[in-house]
């Protein structure tokens, strides 16, 4: 009778805290469908926002970059899926998962770099909502530090309380952010005008396709890794694997592909820059030629003509321009 007193008294404390030293027992395990938006609103993070933003700019929307989302994302969800796969076998934190794999002195440098990733990740989350508080809401710049101290704070009640919080949170969060890319997504949609013009930009591809792969990956993997901490309370292998699987390469991938669109004006500006030369934009039809140089074909000959004529009337002999005259006109077209 003392051993199953003191076996319950230690199994209280371990309960109301999510069980951080102990495998989750069956009795705690919860369902795919309260497991999988946890996971989604894990993976619906600001910094694979910016992730996105900075691969759409360098490749063309499809097949390229569409190619590179889906096996990006592929890869880190077979890697997340597989962790979650014996993270819901085991029942066990990925603390505990690392001391088993590596020992009491390996798991300590585990626990050093997965808890120094989230150090940053945490900092990041928190300046990015001050940072949007000061120009959104026109709070004054020196309240940063002040907002950057409650958003911190406020990010820790979920994760003092524990799953139980969590779930309740993201049954709220997680339609609300849909709703919200959906429409977003769409908005971006008509403004760049559609399939066709989507197609139709051409950014220089700067980025290689192992670059952006390790962005698309690289961005989330300490996530994916320490996503056994929620996926252990799956009720069967299966569901930790599916659950972990679907929010990495659906969710994930959505929100790269959605600040892809999103980011169209900038791609514009980014092909205007350091892509846009006449011989580039010639070929254009007339439609996809004005949203890019600001004027129709016909106006942008017409004004060739009026420089090439003023050019022939100049006496003064000076140093020929190295840019032809059509890409003279289209770099004053970009002011």
């Amino acid at each position: 009778s003392k051993t199953v007193e003191s076996t319950s008294v230690e199994q209280l404390p371990q309960k109301n805290e999510d069980f951080p030293l102990t495998a989750v027992p069956s009795s705690s395990r919860k369902s795919i469908w309260s497991l999988a938006p946890i996971l989604i609103g894990f993976t619906l993070y600001s910094g694979t926002l910016f992730a996105g933003g900075l691969v759409g700019t360098n490749f063309r929307f499809f097949p390229d970059l569409v190619g590179l989302i889906v096996l990006g994302n592929l890869i880190l969800g077979l890697y997340a899926g597989g962790l979650g796969y014996i993270a819901a076998k085991t029942g066990l934190s990925t603390v505990l998962m690392a001391r088993c794999s590596f020992g009491e002195f390996g798991s300590r440098w585990v626990d050093f770099i997965l808890g120094f990733t989230q150090v940053g990740w945490y900092a990041w989350g928190s300046a990015l909502i001050a940072d949007l508080l000061i120009k959104l809401a026109g709070v004054p710049m020196s309240l940063n530090w002040l907002l950057i101290i409650v958003a911190t704070y406020l990010f820790c009640i979920t994760a003092y309380i524990g799953y139980q919080a969590m779930d309740w949170v993201s049954r709220l969060a997680v339609p609300a952010m849909i709703i919200l890319m959906i429409w977003s997504l769409s908005l971006a949609w008509q403004d760049i005008g559609g399939y066709t013009q989507l197609q139709a930009i051409n950014p220089a591809a700067e980025m290689g396709i192992g670059e952006a792969l390790t962005v698309i990956i690289g961005t989330f993997v300490s996530g994916g890794t320490q996503v056994t901490n929620w996926s252990r309370f799956a009720s069967s292998p299966k569901a930790g694997f599916w659950a972990t699987f679907l929010a990495f390469f659906l969710a994930n991938g959505f929100l790269i592909d959605l600040l892809q669109k999103s980011n169209k004006k900038e791609i514009n500006r980014s092909v205007r820059r350091k892509t846009m030369t006449y011989k580039k934009v010639k070929h254009l039809r007339d439609r996809e030629f004005k949203r890019l140089c600001g004027v129709r074909k016909e106006t942008f000959a017409q004004m060739v003509k009026l420089v090439e004529e003023n050019e022939a009337q100049k006496t003064k002999i000076v140093r020929p321009s190295k840019l032809t005259l059509e890409n003279q006109v289209l770099m004053t077209l970009e002011y």
